[in-house]
C-alpha cells in the first residue's frame, strides 16, 4: 500500500492538473501564488546547472537570475515512474510516465534539455 492508493492517470490528466492549476481553477488566487512560489532552497549548491527550491508540492528550478524555468514534481513506485514539469517562459508541460521503475527521470531531462535549449524562436 503506498500513498498514492492505487490511483492511475494519464499524461492528459496531469497535463490538465498543471493547467488547471496554474490558472486558477484549483485554488484561490492566493493558494494559487504559494502554491507556484518557491519557497525554500532543497540544496545550498547548483544541481545541473540550476538552483533547486521546493514549494507547496513542487519543486522548481531557477536560473542564475532567479526566474522560475521549470515547476513540477516527480513520482516513483516499482513498476511506475512518471514526471509533470511546467515550463513557464515556454508555456508548455511536459508529462512523462513510464512502467518501469526510475526510467521517466532521464526522458524528462532529455526533454528538457531540447526545450531549454532550442535555439531563440524556436518552437523546442
Amino acid at each position: 500500500a503506498a500513498a498514492d492508493g492505487g490511483a492511475t492517470c494519464s499524461a492528459a490528466d496531469l497535463t490538465a492538473f498543471a493547467r488547471a492549476l496554474r490558472t486558477g481553477r484549483l485554488l484561490d488566487e492566493e493558494t494559487t501564488r504559494l502554491a507556484l512560489t518557491p519557497q525554500v532552497d532543497e540544496r545550498a549548491e547548483k544541481v545541473r546547472g540550476y538552483w533547486w527550491k521546493y514549494g507547496f508540492g513542487l519543486t522548481h528550478l531557477l536560473d542564475e537570475g532567479g526566474a522560475v524555468v521549470r515547476w513540477g514534481h516527480t513520482g516513483e513506485e516499482d513498476g511506475v515512474s512518471a514526471r509533470l514539469y511546467h515550463y513557464p517562459r515556454h508555456e508548455v508541460d511536459v508529462a512523462v510516465l513510464g512502467n518501469v521503475s526510475w526510467c521517466a527521470g532521464d526522458m524528462g531531462w532529455a526533454v528538457h534539455d531540447a526545450l531549454v535549449n532550442a535555439p531563440a524562436g524556436s518552437n523546442g
